[in-house]
């Protein structure tokens, strides 16, 4: 089955659950139940359709949630920001470093990695570059990420923005800084995920790991806990208490805590888990 943007945005919300359904039994392959979901990714499934309050998709939007964070947790650091805009043309270069990341506020993973400024605007390669990010970026303003992977409609009323940030790189990680994933249910931090190349390390709340991944990746043997584990622990219970589920990333650098983002339905709901039956397990602990 082929996804339309186009047709989901302009879908009546009755049929919401029919398609997500068919999407779901292309992807998973097995039957989507709405009305008792047992599995974690048939639960996401789930909240994507009936639970998106205000306060979720305040926190979905990358400029918002930064407030809501702030709050709570004062002690979190943040990436800095330079500039914001409703549109490419009115972004503010002026006090951007040498290397910083453009970024859309409505969406995840709509990120551009700017090495040099100087090349960018000096270089007939740079407006060439600049000229191609715009059409990057506006294009993806012009959307509802909400309608982008099957109906994550928290992202629907976001306004739709453009920044420039900080770009921090971590010291072992020459490409950007490496996450730390705590994903907690119903307020309560429960586990950690860490991904690099190509593996993955899950772990509980206690730091003992965890028997499962998520494909395509393997499972990690080799991994050093962050100095500030215990904090992210106590951070995301502080922050997540408010939710059903939500994913609270953070990421080290000279060995303080800073806040990444809160996602809410990772993977779009459709991770598969190895071995599979994590799937049930792990939905076990998802009260809806």
């Amino acid at each position: 089955m082929r996804y339309n943007y186009s047709f989901f945005e302009n879908l009546p919300e009755k049929l919401y659950p029919a398609y997500m359904s068919k999407f779901y039994n292309e992807i998973m392959k097995e039957k989507l139940d709405l009305r008792k979901p047992k599995t974690f990714t048939q639960k996401i499934q789930w909240l994507k359709l009936y639970d998106s309050p205000p306060l979720k998709t305040y926190c979905a939007d990358k400029l918002t949630v930064i407030n809501y964070v702030r709050e709570r947790v004062p002690e979190l650091k943040f990436a800095q920001i330079y500039s914001t805009a409703s549109c490419f043309e009115n972004l503010d270069f002026s006090n951007c470093p040498k290397k910083f990341v453009i970024k859309t506020n409505h969406a995840c993973k709509q990120m551009i990695r700017v090495e040099n400024k100087d090349v960018l605007f000096s270089t007939e390669k740079g407006k060439k570059d600049l000229l191609e990010y715009k059409k990057i970026i506006n294009e993806y303003l012009s959307k509802h990420f909400a309608f982008d992977y099957v109906f994550e409609l928290h992202y629907k009323n976001i306004p739709r923005r453009v920044f420039l940030q900080e770009y921090i790189e971590s010291e072992d990680e020459k490409d950007g800084y490496l996450e730390y994933k705590v994903n907690c249910f119903n307020g309560r931090a429960v586990y950690m995920e860490y991904y690099k190349n190509n593996e993955c390390f899950v772990c509980d709340r206690n730091q003992k790991q965890l028997d499962f991944t998520y494909l395509p990746f393997e499972k990690m043997t080799n991994f050093t806990f962050p100095k500030n584990f215990d904090k992210m622990i106590n951070f995301a219970e502080i922050l997540s208490k408010d939710f059903k589920f939500v994913r609270i990333d953070f990421f080290e650098h000279n060995n303080e805590l800073y806040f990444g983002e809160m996602t809410f339905t990772p993977y779009s709901g459709f991770m598969r888990f190895s071995p599979p039956e994590y799937d049930l397990e792990i939905g076990k602990l998802l009260k809806i």
